[in-house]
């Protein structure tokens, strides 16, 4: 789920419970979110928005997590009560969440970008000054232990295009 950047969307993340895994940011060049825009984006605003990632779209099993979801929306903004909504959501005990703050875009500047590994997204590099890429003959290099990797792709690589986010961990 991606809450934003501000703490109104972090708490609201957390009211739901869902998913275990919780990307605060303030969106990227190339993707603004409707949650960024207007009050979404304010943080004195009482508008708030999360970006919840169901999986594959053709997926059974991102239909459920749509559903789980939207129920859990509903029942957390008082618009209905679990029991109303209680056939959609997921009799899976939700796991602990945890929240990761993006501190870092990596834009590729060039069309010779690789990953030094089949990174999927969330891995976890131990060590500040791990090798991740390269951009021609620049080395991508994490800055700091323990950098996570949020959605590695280069399946829209090009000049000024951003294929991953670095974060770091917080406490929920």
């Amino acid at each position: 789920m991606m809450c934003g950047a501000c703490a109104k969307g972090l708490a609201f993340a957390k009211s739901l419970g869902v998913p275990a895994t919780v990307v605060a940011d303030a969106g990227h060049a190339n993707g603004r979110r409707m949650r960024d825009y207007g009050g979404f984006g304010d943080a004195k605003s009482t508008k708030n928005a999360l970006l919840i990632e169901t999986g594959q779209h053709f997926s059974k099993k991102s239909e459920h997590v749509a559903l789980d979801i939207a129920a859990r929306f509903l029942v957390a903004t008082e618009t209905v009560t679990g029991a109303d909504v209680s056939r959609f959501l997921s009799r899976e005990q939700p796991v602990a969440q945890h929240c990761l703050q993006v501190t870092d875009p990596v834009i590729a500047n060039s069309m010779d970008f690789s990953f030094t590994d089949d990174f999927r997204g969330l891995e976890r590099i131990a060590h500040a000054g791990t090798v991740i890429a390269r951009d021609a003959e620049r080395e991508i290099l994490t800055p700091y232990d323990n950098c996570v990797l949020i959605q590695p792709s280069l399946r829209h690589l090009g000049q000024g295009v951003t294929v991953v986010r670095l974060a770091k961990a917080l406490d929920l």
